[in-house]
């Protein structure tokens, strides 16, 4: 016998109640128990709940729902709940919210089924009501479990493509297409036209994504299909933008929508344009650089030119249909060889083809080619094409066997020249030696000659005769001066001269050097002046005779070249470090003065400005080239300031060393 299900009961309780009571509670009943079959049906909890003494009643479906049992207090349901969930359930079933209809949704723990998802819903009634009539939840509840995992799967997908919309590299535009409005983008698509979302949302397409004008939109208008049409879009700060465009329609709306789907080539196009000027300029280059290019097919065995190439070969495509006939034509025997194994080496595994040969051309002329060429893989990584260059050498093999030649006779004259510029050497070190020794030779009786007249004028003479023996001492000086600085200049030429280092004190060289000095001066009726700045350190270490050698040449010439006026002589510290000092020297004179064209010559050995001078005051033209070398071996160098008819001024400058007097 068949069990009744808990409907089929209720039903039969019914249907024997209408034997026992009126027709007008038998028609509330009616209602009532279509009332019961529709919560049984639709799985809905129904429920009363008194919160004034914690009592709770329900049918059949609510205890299923929550795995109760009659009986359970709302602590019992409440216990199953994810805090915060319980309190706003608590809140809700306590009349704590206003007089309304209310519901909640929560996470509870059922007992056999593990988590599900409730909804309570439902509103307070009799509310402040009496005894009779006391307040009371009444509500129904529903699994929406289902429900909220379908929502959370949707809502998952939707994330997933929103994301992988916001990450494509690809510009999206949704568009009514009744209104032409553009409802939405895509960052990427912003981001292309440089221009905020906000900046597009809500404007009219022809504004940004349609170069058609108004009424003759392709797609709605004109019904045409749109797929990767290359169009030129402008960005928002007027710069084209190139694109691949395509139109799809998608529901929504009455009409439907349209997803724009833009991608950016601008760079691609930008590359295009590049490559396209970068061969418009290598063909114009081989064409003026003479520059021919080959491809050689190695599966087909067949070589393509160009029409540089024919031209090469004084050959033209009529006569020839490929390059390979061509150059089987042209090329010499002895050649031909080379040609083939280095483009054999090439294929093989060198990669790189390089070889030269020689054609002959139909009037005879022999020409030299130069063949560059790189191995090109296939797919498979196998060679499958050599392409390459050919250009005419045969002016720069001439020009480099022009350039040998010359290389020779250079290379023999080189060797002439250093041969001659030993024997000049050798020969000028002859003569510096010479000299040094000459001047020594000469220097001894030319000291007796000075003595004996120094003896004479020791003595009682007459006064023509006092007059014969100064005149023989002065022309003894003179000679002996000039001994001395022709003796210096070859010693200084053959690197002879050393300084020699060793204390002196500055003031009191100066003192000696100003006194002698000042007496040739007052000879000419000059004054002559020394100012020493009181910084410049007097306890010195160095060569003090080369110094006053120097300075005594300077101050020479300034009383030889002045006739009025007078002589400054003035030192000053240059520089100065722990252990060495360099002073700087200048002696100024109110003479002649040297024009400005002349003054390179003053410091070259034996040059004096012009012969008008030498026959005047005399000299050699050593003075000033002896100051100079020895300025540079104490450290220093020399120099003149000079304008004609304004008097000179002489410097130069020496490194000497501290004593430890002075560095204290």
């Amino acid at each position: 016998m068949r069990t009744l299900t808990e409907t089929e009961a209720v039903l039969l309780e019914d249907i024997e109640a209408d034997d026992f009571f009126p027709p007008d509670f038998l028609s509330v009943e009616a209602e009532n128990r279509r009332l019961r079959i529709a919560t049984l049906s639709a799985e809905l909890g129904v429920f009363e709940y008194y919160a004034d003494i914690d009592h709770l009643e329900a049918n059949t479906v609510w205890y299923s729902l929550t795995g109760g049992k009659r009986g359970d207090s709302l602590r019992e349901l409440l216990s199953r709940i994810e805090s915060p969930g319980r309190q706003q359930l608590l809140d809700m079933l306590q009349y704590r919210h206003e007089a309304g209809y209310t519901s909640f949704e929560f996470e509870y723990r059922h007992p056999d089924r593990g988590m599900r998802w409730l909804c309570v819903a439902g509103e307070v009634t009799a509310i402040g009501g009496s005894p009779a009539n006391p307040p009371r939840f009444i509500g129904i509840m529903t699994d929406i479990t289902e429900k909220k995992t379908t929502a959370l799967e949707l809502l998952r997908k939707d994330l997933i493509r929103n994301r992988i919309l916001e990450s494509l590299p690809v510009g999206l535009f949704i568009i009514d297409p009744d209104t032409r409005i553009i409802e939405e983008i895509n960052p990427f698509a912003a981001s292309m036209f440089g221009a905020a979302k906000t900046q597009i949302a809500g404007k009219r397409c022809h504004h940004f994504l349609c170069t058609a004008p108004e009424g003759f939109c392709p797609v709605c208008d004109q019904q045409q299909v749109i797929q990767n049409e290359e169009q030129t879009l402008i960005r928002a700060d007027g710069s084209l933008l190139s694109v691949l465009k395509s139109v799809n329609r998608i529901p929504g709306g009455s009409h439907g929508k349209l997803l724009e789907c833009l991608v950016d080539i601008t760079a691609l196009k930008s590359a295009e344009q590049n490559l396209k000027t970068a061969k418009e300029r290598l063909y114009l280059a081989t064409r003026a650089g003479g520059v021919g290019i080959w491809d050689f097919d190695i599966r087909g065995k067949t070589v393509n030119w160009d029409d540089q190439m024919y031209r090469l070969y004084a050959a033209t495509r009529e006569e020839y249909a490929t390059g390979n006939l061509v150059w089987d034509a042209r090329i010499f025997d002895e050649d031909r060889i080379l040609h083939i194994k280095a483009l054999e080496q090439a294929i093989s595994g060198a990669n790189e083809y390089r070889c030269e040969f020689r054609i002959v051309w139909p009037d005879g002329s022999i020409h030299i080619i130069r063949a560059l060429g790189m191995v090109l893989l296939d797919k498979r990584g196998m060679p499958g094409h050599v392409t390459g260059t050919n250009w005419d050498i045969t002016a720069q093999k001439e020009t480099e066997n022009e350039l040998i030649s010359s290389n020779r006779h250079l290379e023999a004259a080189g060797i002439q020249a250093k041969a001659l510029a030993e024997q000049a050497e050798a020969a000028n070190t002859a003569k510096s030696a010479f000299l040094a020794t000459m001047s020594h030779e000469m220097r001894t009786p030319l000291n007796g000659v000075i003595g004996m007249a120094e003896l004479l004028l020791a003595g009682e003479l007459q006064p023509d005769q006092i007059q014969y023996a100064e005149l023989l001492r002065s022309s003894g000086r003179t000679i002996l001066s000039l001994i001395n600085s022709v003796l210096d200049f070859s010693r200084l030429e053959t690197k002879q001269i050393e300084l020699t280092s060793a204390d002196f004190a500055l003031d009191t060289l100066l003192d000696d050097f100003s006194t002698a000095m000042t007496l040739k001066a007052s000879e000419k009726n000059l004054e002559f002046t020394t100012l020493l700045e009181q910084d410049v350190p007097l306890a010195l270490r160095g060569d003090a005779d080369r110094l006053v050698q120097i300075c005594a040449n300077l101050a020479d010439n300034a009383v030889k070249f002045t006739e009025l006026g007078g002589i400054t002589f003035r030192i000053q510290k240059d520089r100065e470090d722990t252990d060495t000092v360099t002073l700087r020297f200048s002696i100024k004179d109110t003479g002649i003065g040297i024009p400005a064209e002349q003054q390179q010559k003053l410091f070259v050995p034996f040059k004096q400005l012009d012969s008008s001078f030498t026959r005047k005051y005399g000299g050699t033209g050593l003075g000033l080239s002896i100051a100079k070398q020895l300025a540079e071996l104490m450290g220093g160098s020399i120099g003149v300031k000079s304008e004609e008819g304004h008097g000179s001024l002489f410097f130069f400058t020496a490194r000497f060393g501290k004593t430890a007097e002075a560095k204290r």
